[in-house]
């Protein structure tokens, strides 16, 4: 198995572990196990990679990834949602499938995304201010997005695009409070919800 430096660090596409989730027999989402790491690392849980691979394993319900293809994959998602993280600008990518999947497709993945960031950030509600509660209570609506009556129009395109763009800013301020080494939540962007 590879180890942290030895791996191309280029952003896991959604497909790729869609793909093995199908191998694994494993019926989650890759949002949500995404959703669930971005959660995790926002609420200032410190792990390293191998606590990490544990906690896919228990979230996917495997004993432990049989396959190079599996770990490297589950890595290389770990190591490159922490440099977006702790990068300067703003570069969290959000595991969601691509923009010409089905807008009701995308829909449930963003719901997902935002269920497993609730669920990984869990702990670190009690230790945050009243601006962070009250995003991760945006984030919690978000998750109970109702994909099954949105219309394919350019409306509700343009309507899942603002969520998802919350959600991901959401993320990154929630990240910023809880790190003393990243940039301070008075200075990021709170953000919006329309």
């Amino acid at each position: 198995m590879s180890n942290l430096d030895e791996l191309d660090l280029d952003p896991v596409e959604f497909d790729e572990l869609a793909d093995l989730f199908v191998e694994l027999k494993v019926y989650s989402s890759p949002s949500e196990l995404h959703g669930l790491l971005c959660g995790q690392l926002a609420g200032g849980k410190s792990f390293d990679e191998n606590v990490w691979m544990q906690g896919a394993a228990t979230f996917l319900e495997q004993e432990r990834f049989e396959t190079d293809e599996a770990k490297t994959l589950l890595l290389e998602m770990y190591a490159t949602t922490q440099q977006q993280f702790m990068a300067d600008g703003f570069e969290l990518l959000m595991l969601l499938p691509e923009d010409d999947a089905a807008i009701a497709e995308r829909a449930e993945s963003l719901g997902r995304w935002c269920q497993g960031f609730i669920t990984g950030f869990g702990a670190a509600r009690t230790g945050v201010s009243e601006e962070a509660r009250e995003t991760v209570e945006d984030l919690e609506q978000i998750a109970q997005i109702d994909d099954e009556n949105i219309d394919d129009d350019q409306e509700s395109e343009q309507n899942l695009m603002q969520l998802v763009e919350y959600a991901r800013m959401a993320a990154i301020m929630l990240y910023s409070e809880t790190h003393t080494d990243a940039q301070p939540a008075s200075e990021s962007p709170k953000p919006s919800l329309h």
